[in-house]
């Protein structure tokens, strides 16, 4: 867990950006860094989304742009919550 400097412990970045909107529906709630990362990575790892990405671009672009995504979400979670 990242602790926040407004008091709340939540979960990381990088489960909330691989897990979804499972954890908005956790009764011990969650963190501002956590849902920044889910935010920012939410629209992309979508499946339809990512179906139609792979239509464009091919399955392996598509694998190193969602891992992209994934990553950089998390990092920016992580900043964001030892900034704040």
């Amino acid at each position: 867990m990242i602790p926040a400097k407004d008091g709340c412990y939540g979960k990381s970045p990088a489960s909330a950006a691989f897990s979804g909107a499972h954890q908005f529906f956790d009764p011990t709630g969650v963190s501002s860094c956590s849902a920044l990362a889910l935010l920012l990575a939410g629209p992309v790892v979508s499946l339809p989304n990512m179906l139609v990405i792979r239509n464009v671009i091919g399955t392996r672009k598509t694998l190193v742009y969602v891992g992209l995504v994934i990553t950089m979400a998390t990092i920016s979670g992580m900043i964001y919550g030892a900034v704040a």
